[in-house]
């Protein structure tokens, strides 16, 4: 299957996300550590990424093919 099938293939590479699971593994200083590194100053949320998932599934997303869309507020942690 392919683009000629009506089948696109995009990526979502999120981020730090405010979640249940984060707070679980790290310290009040780590996150205070991670917001610190992002350049717009939080952490993303569930919602910031379902707008870009939202994005993709709907007519904007329509000519985009095979990218990788990375969701997180500027950070380039390694």
């Amino acid at each position: 299957m392919g683009c000629s099938q009506g089948v696109l293939v995009n990526a979502v590479a999120p981020g730090y996300i405010a979640s249940d699971n984060l707070f679980a593994v790290c310290s009040e200083e780590r996150i205070k550590q991670l917001i610190a590194s992002i350049p717009v100053g939080r952490l993303g949320t569930p919602e910031d990424i379902g707008e870009v998932v939202a994005f993709l599934a709907g007519p904007g997303g329509a000519y985009m093919v095979g990218e990788v869309l990375t969701v997180n507020g500027g950070a380039h942690i390694a």
